[in-house]
């Protein structure tokens, strides 16, 4: 294969291997996110499971990134822009910075050099690298709302804070459960109805998070809380969220009936972080049915 040579560097030089590929360090004015891989899955610094899927959609990316020219030299680089420090398990791969010129474009120079690159991302030209590369922790983290497994799950306890009568404990034991609170308590779920329950933890994830958005701190106007879900897997760790409404900005619903709150989507805070995510109200709301739920059987069953 010929590789095109521009100006004593190759038109691969700020591709990176993703074989060799364990550390990606990602920092601008001040903020830093460090990704590390351990046995074939991504952290965030360390401790927080990344979202796999954005740190591959990065690595990706990085590997296709290619020169298109050298530029004349009175360009100046940016002043706003992303330090990208790559490393292997046992040296540096690669050290260079990343901005955007309105007129020009994606722009690359290697860390300690003055010569500035213009780049972009082979096969996918309109690549935004800052929202690639972001140096925000919080949008490294996967999205998943629970962090335990469905299979995994021990005891799930609703508190519901508009209705307080459907607050209730499921308490799942091997292929039996039982309600050990509320309205339903001492009766006898029926097992299907509990693992097809159980089944929608899995893979309810959020949106965002809440931090710069416009309506980003409409819940503390509203204050209004629907209701908490904790649950427990099998050797004691618990995942706690309480899901607050979200105003609606329309002030109606789809019918035009009048709503101040959405209908549509949520605020999530999970503990012990004090961030709220907004998520689609459907995937959380289904998570808190009547306790009579599990009394039915799968083909009976009415959520509300």
């Amino acid at each position: 294969m010929t590789v095109a040579v521009v100006a004593g560097c190759s038109s691969n030089t700020f591709s990176v291997d993703e074989q060799s590929l364990t550390r990606i360090e990602l920092s601008s004015q001040g903020q830093s996110a460090v990704l590390t891989k351990h046995e074939q899955q991504w952290w965030v610094n360390g401790t927080t499971y990344a979202d796999q899927d954005a740190v591959w959609d990065a690595v990706d990316a990085m590997k296709n990134l290619q020169i298109q020219s050298l530029l004349a030299s009175h360009v100046e680089f940016p002043q706003s822009f992303v330090s990208v420090r790559l490393r292997s398990k046992w040296c540096s791969l690669s050290s260079y910075h990343i901005a955007y010129i309105d007129s020009i474009g994606w722009v690359a120079r290697l860390a300690g050099k003055a010569q500035i690159y213009l780049v972009e991302v082979a096969g996918n030209e309109d690549a935004d690298l800052f929202l690639l590369l972001p140096t925000d922790t919080l949008l490294w983290e996967n999205k998943n709302i629970f962090t335990i497994h469905p299979a995994d799950i021990s005891q799930v306890s609703i508190q519901n804070f508009e209705q307080p009568a459907r607050s209730y404990t499921l308490q799942i034991d091997s292929l039996r459960a039982s309600i050990t609170s509320g309205e339903c308590k001492n009766d006898t779920p029926v097992w299907a109805s509990v693992q097809r329950y159980l089944s929608y933890f899995y893979g309810v994830r959020y949106l965002h998070y809440a931090l710069q958005s416009n309506d980003s701190n409409d819940c503390s106007l509203l204050q209004k809380t629907a209701f908490a879900i904790t649950i427990e897997s099998r050797a004691g760790t618990k995942c706690s969220i309480v899901v607050r409404h979200k105003l609606n900005p329309r002030g109606s619903d789809e019918l035009g009936r009048a709503t101040f709150i959405d209908l549509n989507y949520c605020y999530v805070q999970r503990a012990p972080s004090p961030h709220q995510m907004l998520a689609r109200w459907i995937d959380l709301d289904i998570l808190v049915p009547p306790c009579n739920y599990f009394m039915q059987s799968v083909d009976n069953q009415s959520i509300k």
